[in-house]
């Protein structure tokens, strides 16, 4: 017998078991100090990254605050661990530059002079 329509069964999550999971994914982060990325929290808590972009849709309304800060812990983590030569400085970089939105800071310096041109205007005799 097939289900009924809009059948609701076999749906895992809800807003709290989501939040519980993302959660445990900051508590892993904030445990392992050798974690610098999400997806290595996800897959050691037997999961995907792909799942928690799959609750970001499902729960928009849901603000996953938690997930944010272990970004953040991360993100300082991988700063730390380049400068204090515990991480290849250049693998570092690469990381935060592409999982974390840092970038190279671009100064330009502007020290050309605009001059307006003298226009003599005479009427015509």
């Amino acid at each position: 017998m097939a289900a009924p329509l809009n059948n609701k069964n076999a749906v895992k999550w809800n807003e709290q078991n989501a939040m519980d999971f993302c959660l445990k994914v900051l508590e892993y982060v904030k445990n392992n100090d050798d974690c610098i990325s999400l997806s290595d929290a996800f897959s050691t808590l037997g999961s995907y990254e792909s799942q928690f972009v799959y609750l970001k849709e499902r729960f928009p309304d849901l603000d996953f605050v938690p997930i944010k800060e272990a970004k953040e812990i991360i993100k300082g983590r991988i700063m730390k661990q380049g400068m204090y030569n515990k991480a290849n400085a250049t693998m570092a970089i690469f990381i935060l530059k592409n999982n974390h939105d840092m970038a190279d800071k671009v100064e330009t310096k502007n020290d050309t002079t605009i001059q307006v041109p003298t226009i003599n205007i005479t009427k015509p005799e």
